[in-house]
């Protein structure tokens, strides 16, 4: 992904022109000079090289074929992939600042007694960076460790959580936080509902709220927050 981000980035990206042999043997070779397997990120590679396989077969189909296919209404070929990478990108930058932040954590020294209460995450403009880097740490902690095959059953995209948790909203008063995030879920798909959980928090259409008499976390509509004591 950082390599087809660093095309994009030049502007040399061409669905018909995406290398995935090279980019496959480039990939095989380093992974034979690494003393230990990283399972994990061969998982993601190959499914990121199947993504673009199907992508590139898309554009090779007849007009005629392409208006059968129930994903040809969807996107562009050309537009998905920016899509995919966009998403790739914002979880990327993302994970960056909570692992600075963990790191001036861990050299950090805090005078002895009780730790303070943190404040009740409320909207997005209540929500610390400490709240985020404490939600994501442990989101991800209990994510399911399940290897996903070698194309996705199921592609997850940040628009269609965003109309998910809109209906959700609508039809409850209050989500519990880990029935939308529950650790059974991909972490693919955990994190894809997390930034979309955050861009409708922007937005001021969802709240998190945490119940200090059971510290369990909910989803709430935006107005119907409570105000902070």
């Amino acid at each position: 992904m950082d390599f087809l981000l660093y095309l994009v980035q030049k502007d040399e990206l061409d669905i018909y022109e995406v290398p995935v042999h090279e980019i496959t043997q480039q990939y095989i070779e380093h992974m034979r000079d690494r003393k230990e397997a990283d399972v994990d990120s061969g998982a993601e590679f190959l499914a990121s090289a199947a993504f673009l396989l199907y992508l590139k077969s898309k554009t090779l189909l007849p007009r005629e074929a392409e208006s059968e296919d129930p994903f040809f209404d969807e996107l562009d070929p050309k537009f998905e992939i920016i899509h995919h990478l966009l998403d790739y990108c914002r979880f990327r930058d993302a994970a960056k600042d909570l692992s600075g932040l963990e790191e001036k954590q861990q050299g950090a020294l805090f005078r002895g007694g009780d730790s303070p209460e943190l404040p009740l995450p409320a909207g997005v403009d209540h929500l610390s960076s400490d709240d985020l880097a404490l939600l994501m740490e442990d989101l991800l902690k209990h994510a399911a460790k399940r290897t996903e095959g070698l194309i996705h059953e199921e592609e997850y995209r940040v628009g269609d959580k965003i109309k998910w948790l809109k209906h959700l909203v609508e039809q409850r008063d209050r989500i519990p936080f880990n029935e939308v995030f529950s650790p059974s879920r991909p972490k693919g798909e955990l994190i894809v509902t997390f930034l979309a959980v955050l861009e409708l928090m922007k937005l001021g259409t969802l709240a998190i709220i945490r119940d200090r008499s059971t510290e369990h976390i909910f989803i709430i509509p935006q107005e119907q927050r409570p105000e902070e004591d």
